[in-house]
């Protein structure tokens, strides 16, 4: 059923949404144990020098990153906003994005592309914020790392910083990306990578191949917190949906 956030009725129910996603992410935050297995030197780093970057996640680790992106990065005095679609599903998200103390930019690779860029940049640049990219959202394929993050930190100089999660055990829904949803008093793994800044002047060949590494490295401090909490992809053909990640 799409919801109209136009109405009262729409607005009212978008308003229960988003607060009962916060209460989802409150229960992860509470009952899971997040440990940084790799790269947390880069993170205290980054947060000493209280300069934007770029954040990368795959989407199916969204609701892994989302507790963590907020106590340990946004808590600890680094403003971060988030790239929300302009669909109705979009409106959910950025209401709950706001009510974490985000901020929030709309628009996608596949609707307001323009502008949710404009919005970034403006975010980095006047505003000292790190925009959270999904770079194989919203629709994928998954793993693909498009390039709307390398584009931001081209014209910005703001570097881009891959993180991985895990979940020893997590239910793997259904949807096009395989999202994770973590079973409560479980292990969450995350790897963070290296602060990678990319040149303005870059060749179309060049840039093509700084995103396929970037996305093999993003895949790669996945497998590494998999390795970390006994987990496998449940994204590997042959997995059942609703396997548990262990």
């Amino acid at each position: 059923m799409r919801i109209d956030p136009s109405t009262r009725l729409g607005s009212w129910l978008m308003s229960l949404g988003s607060r009962l996603a916060g209460l989802v992410v409150h229960a992860v935050a509470w009952t899971c144990r997040y440990r940084v297995v790799a790269g947390a030197a880069h993170l205290e780093a980054i947060l000493a020098a209280g300069r934007p970057v770029i954040v990368c996640l795959w989407h199916n680790r969204a609701i892994l990153g989302t507790p963590f992106l907020r106590d340990r990065i946004l808590r600890r005095g680094l403003p971060m906003t988030l790239m929300v679609s302009q669909s109705s599903d979009g409106e959910l998200l950025a209401r709950f994005v706001v009510r974490q103390g985000a901020g929030v930019v709309r628009g996608s690779s596949t609707r307001g592309g323009r502008q949710a860029l404009r919005g970034a940049l403006r975010a980095i640049l006047d505003e000292g914020a790190s925009p959270i990219v999904v770079p194989d959202g919203p629709l994928g394929p998954v793993y693909r790392f498009k390039p709307g993050a390398l584009q931001m930190a081209r014209l910005t100089g703001a570097p881009i910083v891959l993180l991985g999660f895990a979940a020893k055990r997590a239910k793997v829904l259904g949807s096009w990306d395989r999202l994770r949803l973590p079973w409560p008093f479980t292990r969450i793994a995350v790897a963070v990578g290296a602060p990678e800044a990319i040149e303005r002047d870059l060749s179309p060949a060049t840039l093509e191949a700084r995103r396929s590494a970037l996305e093999e490295r993003l895949v790669a401090l996945d497998r590494l917190a998999e390795e970390a909490v006994g987990a496998s992809d449940p994204t590997e053909p042959g997995r059942p949906l609703d396997s548990p990640v262990e």
